[in-house]
């Protein structure tokens, strides 16, 4: 029995940001696959391929000449650069921090895009785990990226789609046009109030954003229709997964158009009765400050040449 030092050669994958977009990022198993985030979606890119090497030999373990020998060199996995910006993901992990701390949340998420292209320049949500120790988190944590994920109510933050939607419309003038907000508007026996007792009284469509007045929201239902209305949600995107190039993907809720009636029309432009995910809310209001383009949005980057490539040389692509 000898005591000695035995040597082998290993892989593994370290995480040097430690939490950081640790969901959008995932990990990889003890054979270093990608079991979640970009690592588990860009597998087939990252893991490479094993070389090897075919050749004919008689009994005595002689190559036999007859027959050629095959050789395949291994090929290294690709490295993928992400669109994330390391400066601004740092400033929203900082803040995302920071509130989770002082208000303690079940969950809390940010999600920054260029509107300009669909390009995700930051992604955070809480609570996150780090991906050196994921064995230590449970998997419904880290195999649901929340931003791209958990669909909600988005409350009066959709009044800026329905606005938009106003303006193309031509369903008012923002500064010629007004309305008399008195505090509520009865929609089929329904009382939907003003957040403000009494209402904001007489004021343009510009104020009416500008209050966040729920009964003038009321009003520019009423003017876009159902059928308008009911369009413009699907053409922002709100009926479909926006395709993004991240595992888990999912979308929300919409009411069906034979449900679609005036309450439902009413409580719609200002944001309750629907239900969405944190990206396609964020790509719908892209398109609103863009010139009205809806991106797909994007998280590798040179994306749309690598799409390209799998489109026309048939190269391998988990989930596209």
């Amino acid at each position: 029995f000898y005591v000695g030092i035995n040597i082998d050669e290993d892989t593994k994958r370290f995480y040097p940001y430690s939490t950081l977009a640790s969901q959008v990022i995932g990990f990889v198993g003890s054979d270093n696959q990608g079991l979640a985030g970009i690592e588990a979606y860009y597998n087939n890119y990252l893991q490479g391929t094993n070389g090897y090497l075919n050749y004919y030999m008689d009994a005595h373990g002689n190559l036999l000449s007859l027959y050629p020998s095959v050789y395949e060199q291994p090929a290294s996995g690709y490295d993928l650069v992400l669109t994330i910006d390391g400066d601004i993901q740092e400033i929203v992990e900082r803040e995302v921090n920071n509130a989770y701390l002082k208000y303690n949340p079940d969950s809390i998420w940010v999600l920054a895009m260029n509107p300009q292209n669909g390009a995700i320049l930051a992604m955070s949500s809480k609570p996150d785990f780090n991906p050196n120790d994921y064995q230590s988190y449970s998997q419904e944590l880290y195999n649901r990226n929340t931003p791209i994920f958990k669909s909600y109510e988005p409350g009066s933050v959709f009044k800026i789609l329905t606005f938009a939607a106003g303006i193309n419309e031509n369903a008012f003038d923002m500064e010629n046009d007004y309305y008399n907000d008195i505090g509520y508007e009865y929609v089929s026996g329904a009382r939907i109030k003003s957040w403000k007792k009494g209402g904001h009284g007489y004021q343009s469509f510009l104020q009416v954003l500008q209050n966040s007045s729920n009964p003038g929201f009321v009003e520019i239902a009423r003017r876009l229709g159902k059928d308008k209305l009911y369009e413009y949600v699907q053409k922002f995107g709100l009926t479909d997964k926006p395709g993004v190039d991240l595992p888990g993907e999912n979308k929300g809720i919409m009411f069906d158009y034979d449900a679609f009636n005036p309450l439902e029309q009413a409580t719609l432009c200002f944001g309750q009765g629907i239900s969405v995910t944190a990206i396609q809310l964020v790509r719908a209001v892209c398109a609103c400050v863009n010139g009205g383009y809806l991106y797909q949005p994007y998280i590798l980057y040179l994306w749309f040449y690598l799409s390209l490539l799998h489109q026309f040389y048939n190269f391998p692509h988990e989930g596209h």
